[in-house]
């Protein structure tokens, strides 16, 4: 299907006619006005010739550049929207904001081309000095421009004004009525966009600097129109907020419930380990004190051989004495040795002694660690047979298999640890999963509900620009009403002037003829009556209209004020449920059992 021929939209800047198969601009639901979302344009290989039979070449004012194109940021926002455009055009080269920071002089070409092809139809470069400049002239360029810059993009002193170009191309493109096919209608409130800045952009480029009051008027009233169904629009938005309340507080509540099992087991395993730790601190206690008593036992024997050593000496000397005549001295040296032998028998027995003590000191404290021992064990065997009963629970597991017991005493020192890792590993393992799986869950839909609340926003946003251009239309209404006041208030006047002439008439008739006296007072008093019904329907007619201006005012007003209530406790609920969460969480920590 081919466009039909461009017209003039601005005095002295001409358009061009459109070749066959020349794409048309579609319009996506999601885009706005001038983000046109998809052009189906013709190959540059459909394209034929070198040049464009039908330029025109009309004069056009140079006028100055205003544009900030030394400004960095400025020239970012241009080359993005640049790349955007291309790509809704379907750009045949995949482009990035590096490739045009800035362009090689043929990758420049191309798109210059295939944005002329789009807006004019058969273009071709052959000699890109002259083809690029005389385009540009012909399709009315208001800038100065000399053929170094297009020529030669690299330099950053041309690169700023060659996107310029491209910028004023791309935006001759937007603005193109007849790029529109006429089945291809737009929403109401994009359409009243698409028709303001289409007719700024004419009066811009006629020279009108503005202001533009005359325009943004008429769009402010036709907004005013369309918002009309705004309410309903509200009215969606607070039920789906409230749905989105309800899911991301069951959410919270499923996160908590997780959270707090997970808690558990891990202070289970953390008591775990210490008894662990407790179980290692105690098989060195009973090993320290296995080696000590074992010590004490060969010392005593070794203090039993030696007594008896003493007393066989004893006896022999008692028989050497009784066998043999010894003199006073050896009796005296006897004596002495004798005494010897007895002090140091002596001190051997109470060393005995004292080392029996010691020892029957040592069973004790043996027979109260065991016991000490019994008792944590039977504590843990209780608290692992509580855990495996919560677990089984969660995971849905048979209740009635039950965990391996701890072994107390001498024989409990080897292979409790390996019971506890083994009966508890497969459980952390399949909880862990469940957990991490449950948490990819509650990221995915913490990441939508956020999405969905970001949407909202800018929902509520446009609903608050709504209510601005509503109240600046009500403010409009009461201008015409106080300019109709006046209308009305002239017509009284007039209606006056034409009463006391027709007084005046009355008595020239009652001068004249006294009988057409009564019937000249009947049409003065109907012409007063209907001048005060009509007096009156106005009056009621701009009641009513300021009454429902002001109900829909109230009405929005209303719905803001009720719209930042519910935000606000929204936030405040989530704030309150991590607070309880917190709370929830140091009382179980509280009444967990604890491991010394």
């Amino acid at each position: 299907m081919n466009r039909p021929q461009r017209k003039l939209s601005v005095s002295g800047r001409p358009s061009y006619q459109g070749g066959s198969g020349q794409s048309s601009l579609k319009r996506s639901s999601a885009a706005t006005p001038l983000m046109r979302s998809s052009l189906k344009r013709q190959p540059l290989s459909a394209v034929k010739g070198n040049q464009r039979s039908s330029y025109v070449n009309t004069d056009h004012q140079i006028i100055k550049d205003t544009r900030p194109l030394s400004d960095k940021s400025y020239m970012k926002k241009c080359v993005f929207d640049l790349i955007h455009l291309l790509n809704d055009l379907h750009y045949p080269t995949s482009l990035s904001p590096k490739m045009l920071n800035p362009p090689t002089n043929r990758e420049y070409q191309r798109i210059f081309e295939f944005l002329a092809i789009t807006l004019a139809g058969n273009f071709r470069i052959i000699k890109p000095d002259e083809d690029m400049m005389r385009f540009v002239k012909a399709c009315g360029y208001p800038y100065s421009l000399s053929k170094s810059t297009l020529n030669n993009v690299g330099p950053m002193s041309s690169w700023p004004h060659a996107l310029g170009v491209l910028m004023w191309l791309a935006n001759q493109i937007k603005i193109a009525p007849d790029l529109w096919t006429e089945e291809e209608m737009l929403e109401p409130k994009q359409h009243v966009q698409q028709q303001f800045f289409h007719s700024v952009y004419n009066e811009f480029m006629s020279g009108n600097d503005g202001p533009f009051t005359e325009t943004e008027n008429e769009a402010r009233r036709m907004l005013g129109e369309i918002n009309k169904d705004t309410l309903s629009e509200v009215q969606s938005l607070e039920t789906k907020f409230e749905n989105l309340s309800a899911t991301a507080l069951k959410n919270e509540e499923e996160k908590a419930s997780n959270i707090k099992l997970f808690e558990q087991i891990s202070t289970k395993r953390q008591n775990i380990e210490k008894m662990e730790k407790y179980f290692d601190d105690i098989d060195k206690y009973n090993s320290d004190k296995q080696a000590r008593t074992l010590e004490f036992n060969e010392l005593t024997a070794s203090k039993d051989e030696e007594g008896n050593d003493l007393r066989l000496k004893i006896l022999d000397l008692e028989t050497e004495v009784a066998g043999q005549e010894m003199s006073k001295d050896d009796v005296y040296q006897h004596k002495v040795k004798n005494e010897q032998l007895k002090g140091s028998v002596i001190s051997t027995a109470e060393r005995i002694e004292t080392l029996k003590k010691t020892g029957w000191e040592l069973e004790i404290e043996t027979a109260k660690a065991l016991t000490a021992m019994n008792d944590r064990v039977n504590v843990q065997n209780n608290s692992m047979q509580k855990l495996w009963s919560a677990v089984a629970r969660r995971l849905e597991l048979n209740e009635a298999v039950k965990p391996p017991a701890l072994l107390s005493g001498a024989l409990g020192f080897e292979g409790n640890r390996s019971k506890q890792i083994d009966s508890v590993q497969p459980f952390m393992m399949d909880l862990n999963e469940r957990l991490l799986a449950h948490q990819r869950k509650l990221n995915q839909e913490l990441n939508d509900a956020t999405n969905r609340r970001l949407q909202e926003r800018e929902m509520i946003q446009d609903v608050q620009k709504s209510i601005n251009i509503l109240e600046t239309a009500a403010d409009q209404v009461h201008a015409e009403i106080q300019n109709f006041e006046e209308e009305r208030t002239k017509k009284v006047g007039t209606l006056r002037s034409e009463t006391d002439k027709e007084k005046t008439k009355k008595c020239q008739f009652i001068a004249m003829n006294t009988e057409s006296v009564e019937e000249l007072e009947k049409q003065v008093e109907l012409l007063q009556n209907e001048n005060l019904k009509q007096g009156k329907s106005f009056s009621k007619q701009k009641e009513d209209a300021i009454t429902e201006i002001k109900e829909l005012v109230a009405q929005l007003k209303e719905f803001k004020i009720k719209c930042n209530e519910e935000i606000e406790k929204f936030y405040e609920n989530i704030i309150q449920q991590n607070k309880n969460f917190a709370d929830n969480m140091n009382e179980v920590a509280r009444s967990l059992p604890t491991v010394d």
